[in-house]
C-alpha cells in the first residue's frame, strides 16, 4: 500500500508506540479441565483427574491469543491514523489531532474555544484533555445527593469513547461532516486497506458499519498507554524515586488541606491516582466575555450575547426535573497535566493557573457567575490561604505533568512497579 510522506508522518503522531505496535506480546497460558469424580456406593473415591491440553490444543490457544492481540494492535494503529487524518472534515483540513494536540496533553492550549473546519465557526466550550479520560465511568447519579458523575464531554452526555469520537465529526462548528461524507472519505483514504484488514472487506460498502468501525478504532487508540502514562514527577515522588522541592512539598500540603482541592480533585481507580472523581459541580464560574460563540450566526447561537451554558442541565439523558437540578454543573476534569491545558474552565475564562487559584480565594471579585442556580456545596466560602501558599499550590500542580525527565534506571523502576500493580491491564 502506498501512503504519501505526509500521511506517514501523521501516523507517527509522536505516539512513541515503539515495538509494542510492531510486535504484540504473546503470552502462553495453560488451562485445565477438572474431570468429575464419580463415587459409587461401597467404592473408594477416585482421584480427581486434571485433563492436560494436548499439543494441538495448546497451539490453537496460543494462535487465538496471538490473533486477538494482533487485531487489537491493528485497531489501535488504525485509530492513530484516523485521529490524524485532516481529510475527514468538511471542508478538509481538520483532524481530531488539530484540537487535541499530543504535545499538550491532547488539549488545545491557548484557546478558550477552538475554531472548526469552517473558517470562523466556534463552539461554546473549551477543548478538554483526552488524557486519563478513559477512567471516567458512564454517567450516573450520586445516591447521596442531586449530583452526577462520569460520562464524556463536559456535560457527560455520552458514555463511551466510541460515542465521543463521533460527536466532533458531525458537529457543524467542529469537523462539520455527515455520516455519508465521512464514510466516503474513509473509503477513499490511502489506508482503506487497513480498515478492511481490521474489520473485514464488507465494512467498506456499508456506511453505518464503516462509520462505526472508525469510531471503534478511535476508541481503541484512545485507550492506549499514550493517554495514561502515569509518568509525572509526582508519580516518581510517590514511589520515593525523586524528591519534591520545598515549594512543591508545601504545595502538596496546601492541595491536601487548606486549599480544599482534594474535595473534588482526588480520586483513585484501583492503585492509580486520577486526581478527579469526575463529579459534576456548579462552581459558579463567570461568563467569558471574549467567547467567540457569542457572535456566531443565529443559526448556531440564536441567543447571541445572552447565551447561557447550562452544562449538565442540557444533557439529553436527563429528565426535565433533573435538568433543572443539574443546570450550571460541569464534570470535574483531572488536574494531571493541568499546566499544559490553559485556559481553564468550560469556557476558558481563566488564562493561568494563578488566576484559577485567585478565583477560589476571591470568588466575589469575578462574579456574577454564568449560572447562579445549584451551586456546589463546596463553594460556600472562599479559600483562606496566603500568597506564598498560592505560589506553592501552583508549583505542586506543575509536578503533575506527564513526561518527567528521569534517568533511564528510574523510568524502568517506575514502570516495573506500575506494571506489577496492573496499571494497564
Amino acid at each position: 500500500m502506498n501512503i504519501d510522506k505526509n500521511l506517514k508522518g501523521k501516523i507517527m503522531l509522536n505516539i512513541q508506540y515503539g515495538a509494542w505496535l510492531v510486535c504484540a506480546a504473546v503470552a502462553m497460558t495453560g488451562f485445565s479441565v477438572a474431570a468429575q469424580t464419580n463415587i459409587q456406593p461401597g467404592t473408594e473415591p477416585t482421584t480427581t483427574q486434571t485433563a492436560v491440553p494436548t499439543a494441538l490444543e495448546q497451539q490453537k490457544a496460543t494462535k487465538a491469543l496471538q490473533e486477538q492481540k494482533a487485531l487489537k494492535a491493528q485497531k489501535e494503529a488504525l485509530g492513530a491514523v484516523i485521529f490524524n487524518d485532516v481529510s475527514l472534515s468538511s471542508p478538509a483540513g481538520q483532524s481530531c489531532a488539530t484540537c487535541h494536540n499530543a504535545a499538550s496533553a491532547f488539549a488545545d492550549p491557548g484557546k478558550a474555544v477552538s475554531e472548526g473546519a469552517v473558517k470562523g465557526a466556534f463552539g461554546n466550550r473549551n477543548v478538554p484533555t483526552l488524557k486519563y479520560a478513559q477512567f471516567s465511568p458512564p454517567l450516573q447519579k450520586e445516591e447521596y445527593a442531586d449530583e452526577w458523575s462520569g460520562g464524556q464531554f463536559w456535560d457527560g452526555r455520552v458514555d463511551s469513547f466510541k460515542e465521543q469520537a463521533l460527536g466532533p465529526f458531525f458537529n457543524p462548528v467542529e469537523m462539520n461532516t455527515t455520516p455519508a461524507k465521512l464514510a466516503q472519505a474513509l473509503r477513499s483514504a490511502a489506508y482503506a486497506s487497513l480498515i478492511s484488514a481490521a474489520y473485514g472487506k464488507a465494512v467498506l460498502s456499508d456506511e453505518t458499519a464503516l462509520v462505526d468501525a472508525a469510531a471503534d478504532a478511535l476508541e481503541a487508540f484512545q485507550k492506549t498507554q499514550i493517554f495514561t502514562p502515569f509518568d509525572s514527577k509526582y508519580d516518581y515522588y510517590k514511589l520515593e524515586l525523586v524528591k519534591l522541592s520545598k515549594l512543591e512539598e508545601r504545595g502538596e500540603m496546601v492541595f491536601n488541606s487548606g486549599g480544599m482541592c482534594i474535595d473534588c480533585h482526588l480520586g483513585r481507580v484501583g492503585q492509580r491516582q486520577i486526581f478527579t472523581r469526575f463529579v459534576h459541580h456548579n462552581i459558579l464560574v463567570p461568563p467569558n466575555p471574549e467567547l467567540p460563540f457569542y457572535t456566531q450566526p443565529t443559526a448556531v447561537n440564536p441567543d447571541g450575547k445572552a447565551f447561557v451554558d447550562a452544562g449538565t442541565g442540557n444533557n439529553p439523558k436527563l429528565n426535565a426535573k433533573d435538568k433543572l437540578v443539574a443546570k450550571g454543573m460541569f464534570k470535574t476534569p483531572t488536574v494531571r497535566n493541568i499546566a499544559l491545558t490553559a485556559p481553564y474552565m468550560h469556557n476558558g475564562v481563566f488564562k493561568t493557573l494563578e488566576e484559577v487559584v485567585e478565583y477560589y480565594s476571591k470568588m466575589e471579585k469575578f462574579w456574577p457567575p454564568e449560572v447562579n442556580e445549584n451551586p456546589s456545596r463546596l463553594m460556600s466560602t472562599s479559600l483562606s490561604i496566603s500568597e506564598d501558599d498560592k505560589k506553592a499550590l501552583v508549583a505542586f500542580m506543575k509536578t503533575l505533568t506527564d513526561g518527567y525527565d528521569a534517568p533511564p534506571e528510574l523510568k524502568a523502576k517506575l514502570r516495573a512497579h506500575q506494571e506489577s500493580l496492573g496499571y494497564w491491564e
